[in-house]
This record gives C-alpha cells, structure tokens and sequence, in this order.
C-alpha cells in the first residue's frame, strides 16, 4: 500500500499503544508564564531556598522583594511593556533578580554573552531593540562601554554590578580581594546621554509592591516582523 504524500507518518500516533493504561495520551497542564509560576512558588515556599551563590542565600521571598525593587525601578524610569532588557552577567544572583524583575515589569529579556566582542554586543543590543542592559562592572570597562558608546544601539539605561555584591563579605575583604585580583573589577566611565544604576542601589530601594497586569504572556513579547 502506498502511503499519500502529505500524509505524516506521525499522524496516528502509533506509539500510544505503547503506553501504559495509568499514563495519559496528552498532557493536561495550565499555560502561564513565568513570572506568574514564580509568584506562585513564592506564596507557596516563602520559606524554601530559592538561590545558594557563595554560601550567600536566599528564600523565595527574600529573593521576590528584590525582584520587585527592579521591576518598579524599570516602571519608573520609563520603560514599558514589551520593552527589552539586555542581561549581561555569569551566574549569579543578580541574573535571576534582573531576570524576574523584567517579567515582572512585562517586559522581554535577551541575554548577552559575556565572551562576545564589542561588536557582536552591538548586534545583538539593535538586534533585540534593548532598552536597558545590566552588566557587570568588568564587563563594561572591557566591552559594554564601547558598545553603548557606538551610537548604534537603543540603550538608554546602564546598570552595573559586581560580581561580589551580593555576597556576605566584610567590606574591606572585598577591597583587599579586589585589589589583588581574586574579584574581577571594572571602571564605569559614563557616556553622554545615558543613565546609569548600581544593581545595589536599585535593590537596597526595598519595594514590597508586586507590580500587577492583566497582560497575555504573548503581548509582553516582541512579535517577529
């Protein structure tokens, strides 16, 4: 028998014979999006450990009261929904923070390669539209600067940050490892014409506020064009 030519041979699903009786043929699951799941979390773990990052830690409501410090700081300075963030940091706490903030704030995030040369930071910040990008502070003296600075980009906010900043250290400890080269660090020059933030500042401004929409998760995304 020939099989027709548009025909998918997955269309019958040949393997849910396979499947035992207790396990269902399609997945029942609830759409939302992912500041929502961790809204949820939050009020269900409050308590529960939400990030561990160089014996520093955090709960999950702990953890929501900085995100909603960014989130209102993004509102407040002029950046709307569907707007995007450029994050441009390691694995650190900070990525979750600024990472949740912005979906807090319905908008849209990309993140940027540390390892990327000035240039790819370019295209990747005119690519994506950004409005803001939170960097580390290394980061920005070795490439962000000359990126921002490039007039090419949409980039109206700077936030830098350091590596070492949310970490439980003994201010003079911190200065004497960065001084000896065991916590990178980097020198913020401004540019004309843009604002700048410390991750730091923007977090110590606790807001208990949870920023509330009715938005779609799809209308808080950039459609592709």
């Amino acid at each position: 028998m020939t099989q027709k030519v548009n025909e998918s041979p997955y269309a019958s699903k040949i393997w849910l014979k396979s499947y035992d009786d207790h396990v269902k043929p399609e997945l029942d699951f609830t759409i939302k999006s992912i500041d929502q799941a961790f809204k949820e979390t939050t009020r269900k773990y409050p308590d529960n450990l939400c990030y561990d990052f160089q014996g520093t830690c955090a709960t999950y409501q702990e953890a929501e009261k900085k995100v909603n410090s960014f989130a209102n700081f993004l509102v407040e300075n002029g950046i709307k929904k569907g707007d995007t963030v450029a994050i441009n940091l390691p694995n650190t706490p900070q990525y979750i923070i600024a990472l949740f903030g912005t979906f807090y704030a319905c908008c849209a995030s990309t993140g940027i390669n540390f390892l990327l040369s000035a240039k790819e930071v370019i295209y990747q910040l005119k690519d994506s539209e950004a409005k803001v990008i939170v960097t580390m502070d290394s980061f920005y003296e070795e490439k962000v600067r000359e990126a921002v600075a490039s007039g090419e980009t949409d980039v109206e906010i700077v936030v830098t940050t350091n590596v070492a900043d949310l970490i439980d250290l003994d201010p003079k400890m911190k200065e004497q490892l960065i001084n000896i080269g065991k916590i990178p660090f980097g020198k913020v020059e401004p540019v004309d014409g843009i604002k700048y933030f410390t991750f730091n500042d923007i977090i110590q401004r606790v807001v208990s506020k949870t920023l509330s929409h009715n938005y779609k998760p799809s209308t808080c995304c950039k459609q592709p064009s």
